[in-house]
């Protein structure tokens, strides 16, 4: 009877502690996720504020930070999406993954969201390549970083980024400091911002001379030539061509888009801005 009595005590003893720390990680979710509010405002005004709840946490964000933004590729319900992020912040903390103490996370309309502290200049981000690695082991996600945030008012500006990146064709990293990224990002705030009108004046003046097919083929031949940076010998081995061949294709496609008397960075610009307009499916 003894040994029943001590189990019970023990069962009931566990029982609560579990509840206490359960509504423990509730009061804490719930402090991160309103200072991650006021932290992606970016309002000096609420420094107080911000002050008092990472004391309660507590968290120290040391500047400078980036937005890092997590979203499902492949849009689920409301609530199994929520229950993978949330699942998702709970494996990263398990692991050492996430800074406890010098992160600020939580969900914000749909999407994951963590403001990383960086390390200091000089030095390698370990932590973030490893929310990385984490993220893309994940099924159906993509991740997106955003440019390095000096203030608290530029933290807006790296959401934003974040945001911008994410909506992009890509694979399922997309980093601002990647410079192919880089040059994609400003492609697509140029294709927003007016761009959208001249690239489909390129794209129709290909296809006015070229069947759809063909157009293909050559936007096809453009996308692997700069996605090798220039480099006819890659190129055209991996679209399994003859190097005359994608010359002669590069070459066909210039003069079918008027660009011959171009730069050469005038070029690949306003072909890239065709591919963001247009995209062309990836080959390996």
């Amino acid at each position: 009877m003894l040994n029943v009595a001590n189990l019970l005590k023990v069962y009931v003893t566990q029982h609560f502690a579990q509840q206490a720390m359960a509504q423990k990680q509730n009061v804490e979710s719930e402090v991160r996720n309103r200072l991650l509010s006021l932290l992606l405002l970016g309002d000096t005004g609420q420094m107080e504020t911000i002050y008092q709840l990472s004391a309660l946490i507590p968290v120290q964000l040391v500047f400078p930070v980036k937005v890092i933004m997590i979203r499902a590729c492949k849009r689920k319900n409301t609530r199994e999406q929520m229950n993978h992020y949330t699942q998702l912040f709970q494996n990263m903390m398990w692991q050492g993954t996430l800074d406890r103490s010098r992160d600020v996370f939580g969900i914000q309309n749909n999407d994951c969201i963590i403001i990383h502290s960086v390390p200091r200049q000089g030095k390698g981000d370990e932590a973030l390549d490893k929310i990385i690695a984490q993220v893309v082991r994940e099924e159906e996600l993509c991740i997106a970083v955003s440019g390095t945030c000096a203030r608290l008012e530029d933290i807006p500006g790296g959401m934003k980024e974040s945001n911008t990146l994410i909506s992009m064709e890509g694979g399922p990293v997309r980093n601002l400091e990647n410079s192919q990224v880089k040059i994609q990002y400003l492609l697509y705030k140029s294709l927003i911002h007016g761009g959208t009108k001249y690239a489909e004046m390129l794209y129709r003046k290909l296809t006015a001379s070229q069947d759809a097919r063909q157009a293909e083929v050559l936007l096809m031949t453009a996308r692997i030539y700069y996605q090798e940076n220039g480099s006819v010998q890659k190129a055209s081995e991996r679209l399994h061509l003859h190097k005359n061949t994608l010359l002669y294709r590069m070459k066909r496609l210039f003069q079918l888009l008027d660009l011959e008397n171009e730069t050469p960075f005038t070029r690949e610009f306003l072909i890239r801005l065709i591919f963001i307009y247009h995209p062309i499916d990836d080959i390996t």
